[in-house]
């Protein structure tokens, strides 16, 4: 029938669209579900594999502590199932928004090359950016989840380190675990795809992007990796669809600035130093915070006290009223 369509096509583009829906809804609920099923088991069920002989060697993180840590980390997400879950479901999402981004087709118009993937666009850097980030969180959540309950007071025995050694030995193992391998395929992709210069820029780019992403993902965090009791209900599942927007909103401003960086080289240069200047701050901002005389080991989370001290002894001297 030419120049119009057939009535029985309207239909069924509806009962399309609700199947559509409706299979959306149930995987986001099948997901939510498994989640919350998975966290908790991880405090009363720990699930541990026996260690594999393939894998025996693993590269030093640094001094013997440090590399301690690092191994042991490495070596928990090989042989924990609920941790390879939950670090799988945050990259996940992360994928799976790049995947919507890489198929939109408002997004592909504005791309440049329209949306050739061989080109500078759009799609790829937003992409990156969120798979960064969310591999990241993920890894940063499951860091604050225990390995072994029962097996607690062996850390506790053992580890003499003050807090600033644990959280460099943390902070190593983070980038070992979500920076460096993100950063690895992306540069594998870009490098594959893309000129050589465009490619060397973004990655720039996002190694400051993830330095600074995982510095801020540190903050607060005193413990040794996989070693601390969890309390669950501290993630704010109600606030997800804000933050997520908020999100998405700014890697959305920031993948078109970067668009406009890598055709102008003063503005690039502004972009990565400011970048730069932000994962400093964080870094130092981290360092200082476990240089602090109040900064200890944590073995156990404990809720936020009903009733806060004022610390009015800080100079040797108890104030009375």
């Amino acid at each position: 029938m030419c120049g119009g369509t057939l009535p029985i096509a309207g239909l069924l583009a509806r009962r399309a669209t609700i199947g559509l829906g409706l299979s959306l809804c149930g995987a986001a609920a099948s997901y939510l579900l498994c989640y919350w099923r998975t966290l908790r088991k991880i405090a009363e069920q720990p699930d541990i594999l026996p260690g594999r002989s393939g894998l025996r060697w693993l590269p030093r993180f640094g001094n013997s502590f440090q590399t301690a840590v690092g191994q042991f980390s490495v070596r928990t997400l090989l042989r924990s199932r609920q941790h390879r879950v939950i670090l799988s479901f945050y990259s996940g999402i992360g994928f799976g928004l790049a995947m919507f981004l890489a198929g939109n087709r408002g997004i592909l118009r504005t791309a440049a090359g329209n949306g050739a993937w061989y080109r500078v666009n759009t799609p790829l850097l937003m992409g990156s950016i969120i798979i960064l980030c969310s591999v990241v969180m993920g890894a940063r959540v499951v860091f604050a989840m225990p390995l072994e309950l029962r097996a607690n007071w062996i850390f506790r025995v053992a580890a003499h380190a003050d807090a600033r050694a644990c959280l460099a030995a943390a902070r190593r193992s983070l980038y070992a675990l979500s920076v460096i391998p993100v950063w690895t395929a992306a540069a594998i992709v870009f490098f594959r795809l893309w000129p050589r210069a465009s490619a060397t820029q973004h990655l720039l780019l996002l190694a400051a992007l993830g330095c600074g992403a995982a510095e801020l993902a540190l903050h607060g965090f005193r413990k040794i990796p996989f070693t601390c009791s969890y309390l669950p209900g501290k993630l704010r599942f109600n606030m997800a669809l804000v933050y997520l927007f908020f999100f998405l909103l700014a890697v959305t401003k920031g993948a078109s600035m970067e668009m406009t960086a890598l055709h102008t080289p003063r503005l690039y240069r502004e972009i990565l130093a400011g970048l730069t200047g932000l994962a400093l701050a964080a870094f130092w901002r981290t360092a200082a915070e476990a240089r602090s005389t109040e900064s200890s080991l944590r073995f156990d989370e404990a809720p936020d006290p009903a009733i806060h001290a004022l610390d009015l002894h800080r100079d040797g001297v108890t104030l009375l009223g």
